[in-house]
């Protein structure tokens, strides 16, 4: 009967440790979660480090550790973490290894990488074909290396899953500024600007797309938006001065 009270005991201690242990692990990925949403990056990436010390498989960890790490810039530490998630059960699929895949294509293209972003935008697009941040990585990683027929037809899609968003029409305009397309870039950042009338290099941009149709009245009037919007750099100046006589 000792025995058998010592063991209840024994058991109830132990139940009472791992409940406060419990509390304790979720106490600290609050306190991360937190730090991270505040902006205080290298505090949640160090409260991250300490889950993971004790539960180094916790996807989410590793995932809110790898976003903290993109927030500083270290996109190789924001890499090896999300690698890390896709590496934990490699036979099964979770909503943070589709995350993983697509924080590898941003970083990838981050580092100019655009081959290495391209594989794991596809990935991910394979199981999300309607999510807008990967077509306007893939759009972004055309255009800078100069395919313009893809990175047009890639930020076309994003645009048809998310017409709200102005960097997307600004990429697509400057994608059809390169490819010499001059009024269909013009009526993409004409969107860009229409979402948001502060938008000071997409009036830039569209001074270049005016001129280059010789719409010098138009090219003029958005050199001097730029700079009541307080864009005065040496390149607008000189285009200004050259034009706008």
């Amino acid at each position: 009967m000792k025995r058998l009270l010592l063991w209840v005991i024994t058991l109830t201690l132990c139940q009472g440790c791992q409940a406060q242990s419990q509390q304790e692990h979720l106490k600290g990925f609050a306190a991360a979660e937190q730090a991270l949403i505040s902006g205080n990056s290298q505090e949640a990436i160090r409260g991250f480090d300490r889950i993971l010390k004790t539960s180094p498989d916790s996807e989410r960890a590793l995932l809110l550790r790898c976003k903290a790490k993109y927030k500083l810039q270290d996109y190789q530490g924001a890499i090896k973490d999300a690698q890390q998630i896709l590496a934990i059960n490699p036979s099964a699929s979770s909503e943070q290894d589709y995350l993983a895949l697509l924080n590898l294509g941003i970083c990838y293209d981050n580092l100019r990488q655009f081959g290495q972003a391209r594989q794991y935008f596809l990935q991910a697009k394979e199981a999300d074909s309607t999510d807008v941040r990967i077509f306007e990585g893939l759009g972004y990683g055309y255009l800078e290396e100069h395919d313009f027929v893809k990175a047009i037809k890639n930020y076309n899609r994003a645009v048809e899953i998310n017409s709200t968003s102005k960097t997307i029409f600004y990429g697509l305009g400057k994608s059809y500024l390169q490819a010499s397309q001059y009024p269909e870039a013009i009526k993409a950042y004409d969107q860009a600007i229409k979402l948001d009338p502060a938008y000071a290099v997409a009036y830039q941009n569209r001074a270049s797309a005016k001129y280059l149709i010789q719409d010098l009245n138009g090219c003029c009037a958005d050199l001097k938006r730029c700079e009541e919007l307080g864009v005065n750099n040496a390149q607008v100046m000189a285009f200004r001065e050259k034009v706008c006589r």
